[in-house]
């Protein structure tokens, strides 16, 4: 479904609730929309676990905004499956507008 700021505040309590020398994994494959403000409030998160919370599935336009609040690439886990698929669709997409 969505990954929006209420989706990302029920994150931010489970994590809260655990030891905070617990690992954690977290499997977004099945989020199709996310919010900008809950990948904000997932950073903090990450962050503040640092190493112990990995991220699976989220593709590039998610990675880049949790990179940019400071949140390591390695800490990310797997990239969401349709990111080789769509990355290779786009780049022939824009070739045909661009020319060779």
């Amino acid at each position: 479904g969505t990954f929006d700021a209420a989706e990302a505040w029920r994150v931010h309590d489970a994590l809260g609730e655990l030891p905070p020398e617990t690992r954690v994994s977290l499997d977004f494959r099945e989020v199709r929309a996310f919010h900008d403000f809950a990948i904000a409030l997932l950073a903090r998160d990450l962050l503040a676990r640092q190493g112990r919370v990995e991220a699976n599935g989220l593709c590039q336009p998610q990675r880049r905004i949790l990179r940019y609040f400071g949140v390591d690439e390695a800490g990310l886990g797997d990239a969401c499956a349709e990111e080789g698929r769509d990355s290779r669709a786009l780049r022939e997409d824009v070739g045909d507008y661009l020319g060779p």
